[in-house]
């Protein structure tokens, strides 16, 4: 997967919720990378310092995967909301 055109589009407070949004997004092909899980897993105290969990998604997918977690009442809750 190349991630030249990846931005950030969300973060979470743990690997579960990350990985929740992240399947979500890819059963509508939109493909993910979810970063500094191991990170947050490891070290749960870090995860203030890091942000949470990131999840990245392509910058053309921006809209399409808002617009599916605005209509999904099941997206976990981000970090620092």
């Amino acid at each position: 997967m190349n991630n030249d055109n990846y931005l950030l589009f969300n973060t979470y407070p743990d690997t579960f919720a990350a990985n929740i949004v992240k399947g979500l997004l890819e059963s509508y092909d939109i493909p993910c990378i979810v970063a500094d899980g191991n990170v947050v897993w490891g070290a749960s105290f870090f995860n203030q310092d890091l942000g949470g969990v990131r999840l990245y998604i392509r910058e053309e997918d921006t809209a399409k995967a808002a617009a599916i977690l605005a209509s999904d009442n099941a997206e976990p809750e981000t970090c620092g909301e």
